[in-house]
């Protein structure tokens, strides 16, 4: 009898684990974003993808906490390349799919060991840690960062920042 209670523990435990993992996206080669695009869970940039996202894109993270921290679990990882190409009338859009933006919704933009990030005219809102750069060459700038816990951290990084905001 102790011998199946254990067993039925650990097939309960492994199950409930398996039931919560996160749906991932890997981008392995070039891909290019435009428009509405959903993440649920996590969208990884490999070491030889490239991500490119065009002007006016809304890349909208789902607001989900399978953990139950009080972080969104959303996010975008980059271990490749990242281009951000917003504009001034057009920046690129880092949000939640929640109605009140609160910060923590979804987790962040984590540019980790990467080959490269190009940051131009985008907003971080409802995040986490809007965006992360560490251990990579990458240039921010012109982007707003908002309604966040921590709105951009870098470190151990080639890095031009100019002409941001924190709000």
């Amino acid at each position: 009898m102790k011998i199946f209670l254990t067993l039925c523990l650990f097939l309960c435990s492994s199950l409930s684990l398996n039931a919560f993992s996160l749906p991932v996206r890997e981008i392995r080669y070039e891909e290019i974003w435009k428009g509405k695009v959903f993440i649920t869970g996590i969208v990884a940039v490999k070491k030889n993808g490239k991500l490119t996202i065009e002007p006016g894109t809304e890349v909208i993270f789902k607001s989900i906490d399978i953990d139950d921290d009080g972080i969104g679990d959303s996010e975008l990882y980059v271990e490749g390349t990242l281009i951000v190409k917003g504009t001034k009338y057009m920046p690129v859009i880092f949000t939640s799919d929640s109605q009140e933006k609160s910060p923590s919704s979804w987790k962040y933009v984590m540019v980790n060991h990467a080959n490269y990030a190009y940051i131009d005219y985008a907003i971080f809102e409802g995040a986490f840690s809007g965006l992360q750069v560490h251990f990579t060459k990458a240039v921010v700038k012109n982007s707003v960062f908002r309604n966040n816990i921590d709105g951009f951290r870098f470190s151990t990084s080639n890095i031009y920042v100019c002409n941001n905001k924190m709000t």
